[in-house]
C-alpha cells in the first residue's frame, strides 16, 4: 500500500498501490502449478491482522483435504481446542481456485472454530468444483460463524455443485451462522442450489445466518 515516498504508515493507500500475494509459482497462464494455498493460518485470534493485500492465483488442488480446500487462505482451525478467527481487512481475493471455498476455506470441523472477522473484502472471479465459490464456512461438529462487513462478491462460481459465493457447513451437530452487514452478492452462479449462498444445517446442525 506504499509507493516509497511516505513518511508515516497512516499515509498507505491499499488501493492506489497494489500489493499482490499470489499463488503463481511457474509460466505465466499455466495455473497447474500453483501453491495449493497462497495464505494458510492456524492458532489465530483477532489480534492477528491481514490487511490491504490482493491475494490471486492459489489452486487448491491436491489429493489431501486440506490440499484441496481454500485456493487463496485455509483456516485451519479444526480440532478440539484450535481456532483459526485473524481479522481480515482492505482485501482483494481474485482468481483463486479449490475444490470446497475457492477463495476462503474457514475449518472450523472436530471441535474447533474458524471465525474470522472480514471487513472491506471483495472477492471475485474465484472457483470451487465442488461447494462454495469463495467461500466455504466449515463447521461441521464445531464451529465457523464469520463475520462480513462491508464485503462484496461478484462473479463466483460453484462449477459442480452448490454456493455460488457461499456455502454454510453446520452438519454433524454443528454451529454455521455468519453475520453479513452491507454485503454484495452480483453475477455468482451455483450448478446446483444456492447461487449466491448455500445453507446446509442437516444432521442436527445449527445454520442460521444474519443478513
Amino acid at each position: 500500500g506504499f509507493d516509497g515516498t511516505e513518511t508515516r504508515r497512516d499515509q498507505r493507500d491499499w488501493n492506489a498501490y497494489q500489493t499482490t500475494l499470489s499463488g503463481a509459482l511457474g509460466k505465466n497462464g499455466d495455473n497447474s502449478d500453483n501453491s495449493y494455498h497462497v495464505i494458510t493460518g492456524k492458532g489465530l485470534t483477532d489480534a492477528t491482522v491481514l490487511d490491504g493485500f490482493t491475494i490471486t492465483d492459489g489452486n487448491a488442488n491436491g489429493e489431501d483435504y486440506s490440499w484441496r480446500s481454500g485456493g487463496g487462505l485455509y483456516c485451519n482451525g479444526s480440532g478440539s481446542g484450535t481456532q483459526c478467527s485473524p481479522t481480515l481487512r482492505n482485501l482483494t481475493f481474485s482468481d483463486n481456485y479449490a475444490k470446497y471455498g475457492g477463495a476462503i476455506y474457514n475449518d472450523g470441523t472436530s471441535g474447533g472454530v474458524s471465525s474470522p472477522m472480514l471487513t472491506n473484502v471483495t472477492f471475485s472471479r474465484n472457483t470451487s468444483d465442488q461447494s462454495g465459490g469463495a467461500i466455504y464456512n466449515g463447521g461441521s461438529n464445531g464451529t465457523s460463524s464469520p463475520t462480513l462487513t462491508n464485503v462484496i462478491f461478484s462473479d463466483n462460481t460453484s462449477k459442480n455443485s452448490d454456493g455460488g459465493a457461499i456455502y454454510n457447513d453446520s452438519t454433524q451437530n454443528g454451529v454455521c451462522s455468519p453475520t453479513l452487514t452491507d454485503v454484495i452478492f452480483s453475477g455468482n452462479k451455483a450448478a446446483s442450489e444456492g447461487g449466491a449462498i448455500y445453507n446446509d444445517g442437516s444432521k442436527n446442525g445449527t445454520c442460521s445466518p444474519t443478513l
